[in-house]
C-alpha cells in the first residue's frame, strides 16, 4: 500500500511539473514512476507526450507504444503514437495508429488532420481529402487543415475547390508566404496565370528565406516554361535548405548534367550517406542521382539509385501491401467483355454529338505530353491537360450490383464532362484531355462521345517501363515502383488496347508510334491534323514554342526541340533490366 501511495505521489508531482511548464523535471519524475510501476499508463502516456513535445521522438516511441498497449481503447494514446510515428516518417505506422484513434473516438478533429497528412505523404490524396474534410466538419476554420486540403485537391487536379480552400486559408493568415504559393499553384493549374504571378511575388516578398517557397516557385516557373528562372529558384532553395531532396531532383531533371555539376552531385551523395533526410526527400535524391549518372553515362550507378528511389517510394506508398494482380486483370476482362461493337450500337441513348474532346491515352511515359503539345499548337485546339474526370466519375455509370452500364447516368456524365472541358474560358473548337489512364475508360468515353477523336500513343515497351521506373511520378497507379508489377500492368494494357483496336472505328481511333513521331515528325503530324479534320498550321512543327502550362514530369523535355535521345534508351541499361527484359518480345 505504501508503495502504491509513493508511486501516486511521484505521478502527481510529475503531472504538476508538466502542467507548470517544467517538462524536464516532469520527464524524470514520470520515468521514476514508471520504473516503480512498469504498468503505469499515466506515466507512459505523459512520457510519450512530453518527449514528443520536446522533439525527442525516437525516445518517446517506446513509451507511446506502451501506453497504447496498456489501454488499447484510449484514443489519445493511439493519437500520440501516430504523431510520433509521423514525426519519425513511419507513415504506415502513423496511418494505422491514427486510423485506430479515429475509430475509437471520431470526434477528435486533430486526428483527421494528422491522418490526412499521413495519407498525403503517401500520395493517397483521395483518402487525404476525405480525412481533411472530416476534420473541417469539427473545426471549420483550422488553417492547417484548409491548407492541406487545398494541396491534396491540387494534387487531384480539382482546382476550383483547391482555390476555394486556399483562399479561406489565406483569410486566416494573410501574411503566409506558403499560402500565397499554394494559391499560385492552384491558379496555375486553373490557367489563371496573372493571378498566380501575383501570389508568387507576394510569397517571396513575405519570406525571401523560405527554402520550400523557392522550390515551389521553381516548379511553377518550370510549368510556365521559364526554365532558367526555375533553375535559379531551385538553386536558391538548396542554398537556404541544403538537407532536402525535391529541389535537387527538380534541378537535375531540368537540364543535362555535365562535369560542371560535380559539386552538386557530391553534395547529394553526402546527404544520402548521412541518412538524415526524410524518406520522401531521400527518394527524390536517389531519383535525381539516377538521372545525373545516366547523363554522365554511368548506367550501373544510375540504376542502383533508381532501384533505391523506387524501394523507398514503394515503402512510403504501399508498405507491405501487395499489388492485387488478379483484381487488376479481372477489371480488364470485364472491359473486354462489356464494350463490344454491339454495345456501342445499343448505347446511342448516351451519346453526345459533340466532337470537341480529343482524348490522348496510353501508358504513362509513352509520349502523351509531347503529342498534346503538338496538337495544341494548332489554333483550333486547346490543351486541357490531364483531366481526372473519367477515372473519378466514370464508375458512377457502372451498376455495382450487375456490372452493367447505366446509359442515363452516362449521358449526364457526358454533359458534365463537356462542361468541365469548357470551364475557365476554354473556347477552342477542340479540347485535349491527355489523361494516360483513360485507356481504361475508352468504352465509356466512346459510348458517350462517338464523334470524339482518340489518339493512342505507343512507345517501345521496355523504354516505356524504364521511364515509369526512373521518373518520380506522383501517381495513384498501384503497380508503380516495382518492376514485376509494372511489367504485369503493361501486359494487361497491351491486352486491352488490342481489344480497342477491334471495336473502335478507325475514323475515331488513331495510333501514334512515339519512335515514328520522333523520326518522321512532319509526315505524321500532318496526318494527325488531317485526322482531326483541321487545316494545316506550321505551328504544329514547333511544339517547343507552345507556351501552355505543363505540369507532367515531361515539363523540361517538351520545352526542347523534338529529340531522339529517349529512343532505345533501354539498351543503355540492358545488363540491369531484370523483369523488364521479358518485354523484349512484345
Amino acid at each position: 500500500m505504501l508503495h502504491n501511495e509513493r508511486v501516486g505521489e511521484d505521478l502527481a508531482a510529475a503531472i504538476h511539473d508538466a502542467r507548470a511548464g517544467r517538462p524536464h523535471q516532469a520527464i524524470e519524475g514520470f520515468k521514476a514512476a514508471l520504473k516503480a510501476d512498469p504498468k503505469s499508463f499515466d506515466a507512459a502516456m505523459w512520457l510519450g507526450i512530453l518527449l514528443r513535445q520536446t522533439g525527442k521522438n525516437q525516445e518517446a516511441l517506446p513509451y507511446a507504444k506502451l501506453a497504447a498497449q496498456l489501454r488499447p481503447m484510449e484514443a489519445h494514446a493511439h493519437s500520440n503514437l501516430g504523431l510520433i510515428q509521423l514525426a519519425l516518417h513511419d507513415l504506415l505506422g502513423a496511418t494505422a495508429s491514427l486510423e485506430r484513434s479515429a475509430e475509437i473516438n471520431p470526434k477528435i478533429p486533430q486526428n483527421y488532420y494528422h491522418l490526412g497528412t499521413a495519407y498525403q505523404l503517401q500520395a493517397r490524396d483521395d483518402d487525404a481529402i476525405k480525412a481533411f474534410e472530416k476534420a473541417l466538419i469539427q473545426a471549420p476554420t483550422a488553417f492547417d487543415t484548409l491548407f492541406a486540403l487545398s494541396q491534396s485537391l491540387i494534387n487531384q487536379m480539382e482546382m476550383d475547390r483547391a482555390i476555394e480552400y486556399a483562399e479561406l486559408a489565406l483569410g486566416q493568415k494573410p501574411n503566409s508566404a506558403a499560402t500565397h504559393l499554394l494559391l499560385a499553384n492552384a491558379y496555375i493549374g486553373d490557367n489563371q496565370i496573372e493571378q498566380a504571378e501575383r501570389h508568387m511575388k507576394a510569397a517571396i516578398e513575405l519570406d525571401p528565406k523560405e527554402g520550400s517557397a523557392h522550390a515551389m516557385l521553381g516548379m511553377r516557373l518550370q510549368g510556365l516554361g521559364r526554365i532558367d528562372e526555375a533553375n535559379e529558384s531551385f538553386k536558391r532553395s538548396i542554398d537556404l535548405q541544403p538537407n532536402q531532396g525535391f529541389a535537387y531532383c527538380a534541378l537535375i531533371r531540368n537540364h543535362k548534367v555535365a562535369d560542371a555539376d560535380a559539386a552538386m552531385i557530391e553534395q547529394m551523395e553526402r546527404l544520402v550517406a548521412e541518412g538524415n533526410t526524410p524518406l520522401r526527400g531521400l527518394s527524390f535524391l536517389h531519383f535525381g542521382l539516377g538521372k545525373a549518372y545516366e547523363d554522365l553515362k554511368q548506367y550501373e550507378k544510375a540504376m542502383r539509385h533508381f532501384d533505391e528511389a523506387n524501394r523507398i517510394s514503394y515503402q512510403l506508398r504501399f508498405g507491405t501491401k501487395t499489388f492485387d494482380k488478379s483484381r487488376y486483370a479481372a477489371g480488364i476482362d470485364w472491359a473486354i467483355k462489356t464494350y463490344t461493337k454491339e454495345f456501342f450500337k445499343q448505347s446511342t441513348a448516351a451519346a453526345s454529338d459533340s466532337d470537341a474532346p480529343i482524348l490522348i491515352v496510353g501508358m504513362m511515359r509513352s509520349g502523351t505530353t509531347l503529342l498534346e503539345q503538338i496538337l495544341s499548337s494548332h489554333p483550333q485546339v486547346e490543351a486541357r491537360g490531364e483531366q481526372p474526370f473519367w477515372m473519378k466519375q466514370g464508375p458512377k455509370a457502372i451498376r455495382s450490383a450487375t456490372g452493367t452500364v447505366n446509359l442515363k447516368m452516362l449521358r449526364e456524365l457526358a454533359e458534365e464532362y463537356l462542361a468541365t472541358l469548357r470551364s475557365k474560358g476554354a473556347t477552342a473548337p477542340h479540347l485535349t484531355d491527355k489523361m494516360p489512364d483513360n485507356y481504361l475508360a475508352l468504352g465509356l468515353i466512346h459510348a458517350a462521345f462517338p464523334n470524339a477523336r482518340i489518339f493512342h500513343t505507343r512507345r517501345n515497351p521496355i523504354d516505356t517501363c524504364i521511364s515509369i521506373y526512373t521518373t518520380p511520378n506522383r501517381t495513384s497507379d498501384e503497380y508503380a515502383n516495382d518492376r514485376e508489377n509494372i511489367v504485369f500492368a503493361y501486359e494487361q494494357y497491351l491486352r486491352l488496347m488490342e481489344h480497342w483496336r477491334s471495336v473502335l472505328p478507325p475514323n475515331r481511333f488513331y495510333e501514334v508510334s512515339y519512335e515514328e513521331l520522333i523520326s518522321n515528325r512532319e509526315t505524321l503530324t500532318r496526318e494527325m491534323i488531317a485526322f482531326l479534320g483541321l487545316e494545316w498550321d506550321d505551328a504544329c512543327l514547333h511544339p517547343e514554342d507552345n507556351d501552355r502550362v505543363v505540369w507532367t514530369p515531361s515539363v523540361w523535355q517538351v520545352r526542347q526541340p523534338v529529340y531522339t535521345t529517349s529512343v532505345a534508351r533501354w539498351q543503355k541499361y540492358e545488363p540491369w533490366l531484370g523483369a523488364f527484359a521479358a518485354l523484349r518480345t512484345q
